[in-house]
């Protein structure tokens, strides 16, 4: 949908190339597709998390949730950090106080947004659970250069597009 590409273009896009954007860090990333247009499910994302650790993955940056707790996605990730891996994910995006997974977890560096005042963002979550915030306002990152379902929509475009949320300031705290 277009999703994964942004948050791929925060954290690592090639810098001084004169072209696009530059990403927070200069780093080697990999891939990992746990949902798709229709969402997904816990084993799928569980299989990723455990994908990644297995192939060496230092830092794993989540930008998915839900207000629902998963044994399952729980296990995966104390794998992950049992195995050494710094986990962060999005603290969520609908202004609530209340506990938004993976970032929730224990073992998870939760993530909220902030905007361009280095104030919370409106609509990031929030409360004792998230551990840290970074930019989530306008960020501007890579899109497929193809059609996509994020793209279709005229507020993107492709090659480029600016994009608001906590999936934004997770890849610009893991960088």
């Amino acid at each position: 949908v277009g999703h994964g590409t942004h948050c791929a273009g925060i954290i690592a896009a090639t810098i001084n190339n004169s072209v696009g954007v530059a990403g927070a860090a200069q780093v080697r990333i990999m891939a990992e597709k746990g949902l798709g247009m229709n969402g997904g499910d816990s084993i799928s994302l569980a299989n990723c998390i455990i994908h990644a650790t297995n192939a060496g993955a230092d830092i794993i940056s989540n930008s998915w949730g839900s207000p629902s707790y998963s044994s399952l996605i729980a296990s995966a990730i104390a794998y992950a950090t049992a195995n050494g891996a710094l986990f962060l994910a999005a603290a969520g995006n609908i202004n609530a106080n209340q506990p938004y997974y993976p970032a929730a977890y224990d073992d998870v560096t939760a993530v909220a947004a902030t905007n361009a005042s280095d104030t919370k963002a409106s609509f990031s979550n929030y409360g004792s659970w998230v551990d840290v915030a970074a930019p989530g306002v306008m960020i501007y990152s890579t899109m497929p250069t193809y059609h996509v379902t994020m793209n279709n929509e005229p507020r993107f475009t492709q090659t480029y597009s600016y994009a608001n949320g906590t999936s934004m300031a997770c890849p610009i705290a893991a960088g």
